[in-house]
């Protein structure tokens, strides 16, 4: 029994070493720095793999043995999965290390909706020279751009560091007293950019900022040609990131969920399934649509219909298909005894811009996923051979030969004799 507890563990690891992977493949982080003292400005490159909701500053924590520190995260959206954080650490900080957290990210994982957390360790190691930044990353559309330091600890002296492209007037050292905090301005000139490498601006003194610029506007013998239809050729018509309600069991929610058509084509045959539970009690109607160019259709959706429900909580996302491009519309129920009349009905439209105006509404699915088809999958191969493993300790266990210690009916007698 021994060797058939061991087995069990190395499976079980298996099992732990096969999720750990796939997180790790769906959330990447690079921080600029892995050590910095209390008061200094944290800066990290974030690259997610098509999750179903973008980051918000509200997923970001930071603690250190259970014991969160105060933090005021600043959250930009450079691309679709690429995002970039910087925030400052307080002053009162001690020593050690801690944990940063990115919490409860969405993804698609094998048809079901998961949430998927990520964590980076930081080291606090106070010292004399303490400077901040601000803004840690510039996205701009203008040619001017100002970045403001803050010197939190003794006095010191920065070098500037730019490209050529980048003119300034810092070409000296330039001196920060302690307390103090300096404006330093510079002027782009994108005519003068013959490089696609990354542009940096560089604040170097007994350690280095590297501040990123992300420009909004290339030169026009570097820009890509322009895309001539929207990214997805319709999306949901709502402002909703999803819907997450509350269902009682004796009620049925009822309600309208709208979708588009960016193109003026017809788009025929879209269809619709769920992933995750939903299937349980939710339901769609119809659940194959034409859609006429530029036009609009109402899908309803109903919930809790029977009125039977068997678990506590539902979760998963109504998902429209077309030509291979899956867009799906997340969604949450959590069952409780009892529910307010006001919300017998789902509510999904929202007053959003009229036709023509679509580049001012926030397009929250207006890209693919394709269910089934995620960077973090397991390998089939390895789950066969736990799959074999699994088998061979039940028929070790369950149908292996019991060997029973025989005795001669003599001595049956002789037993029952002691036992009077």
């Amino acid at each position: 029994m021994k060797s058939v507890s061991i087995i069990f563990y190395m499976l079980l690891f298996t099992l732990f070493i096969i999720s750990t992977v796939s997180a790790q493949d769906l959330i990447e982080t690079a921080i600029y720095h892995a050590a910095y003292s209390p008061g200094e400005t944290v800066q990290m490159d974030i690259f997610l793999q098509d999750p179903v909701t973008d980051m918000e500053a509200k997923d970001i924590a930071m603690s250190r043995e259970n014991n969160k520190v105060a933090i005021s995260p600043f959250l930009k959206k450079i691309e679709k999965n690429h995002f970039f954080l910087f925030f400052n650490l307080p002053l009162t900080m001690q020593d050690g290390d801690y944990t940063l957290a990115l919490r409860n990210i969405p993804f698609i994982i094998n048809n079901t909706l998961q949430e998927i957390s990520h964590t980076d360790t930081i080291t606090i190691a106070r010292e004399t020279a303490i400077l901040s930044i601000f803004p840690g990353i510039i996205k701009e559309g203008t040619d001017k751009l100002e970045v403001v330091i803050t010197n939190k600890g003794q006095s010191t002296n920065v070098r500037v560091i730019a490209p050529p492209f980048i003119h300034h007037v810092y070409k000296d050292q330039q001196l920060i007293n302690q307390g103090e905090s300096r404006k330093f301005k510079f002027t782009l000139n994108t005519t003068e950019i013959t490089t696609d490498k990354p542009i940096n601006i560089t604040f170097k003194y007994e350690k280095e900022y590297v501040v990123p610029i992300i420009l909004l506007q290339r030169p026009a013998q570097q820009q890509p040609p322009p895309v001539s239809q929207p990214e997805a050729p319709f999306i949901f018509k709502t402002q909703l990131k999803g819907l997450n309600r509350t269902l009682a069991e004796d009620k049925t929610l009822e309600g309208t969920l709208t979708i588009r058509n960016l193109l003026n084509e017809t788009l025929q045959d879209i269809s619709f399934y769920f992933i995750g539970n939903l299937n349980d009690i939710v339901s769609v109607s119809p659940e194959v649509l034409t859609l006429a160019p530029l036009g609009e259709y109402g899908i309803d959706i109903t919930v809790n219909k029977k009125r039977s429900l068997d678990g506590d909580f539902y979760s998963g996302a109504l998902v429209a298909t077309y030509n291979g491009l899956s867009i799906p519309f997340p969604m949450e129920f959590a069952v409780v005894n009892e529910i307010s009349s006001e919300e017998t009905t789902v509510m999904f439209n929202e007053t959003i811009p009229s036709q023509g105006q679509e580049e001012d509404m926030p397009s929250y699915f207006n890209y693919s996923i394709s269910p089934g088809i995620v960077k973090g999958k397991t390998h089939y191969t390895l789950i066969s051979l736990i799959v074999i493993l699994v088998l061979v300790i039940f028929f070790y266990i369950f149908l292996k030969k019991q060997t029973v210690k025989k005795q001669t009916f003599g001595q049956y007698i002789k037993q029952v004799e002691r036992k009077r």
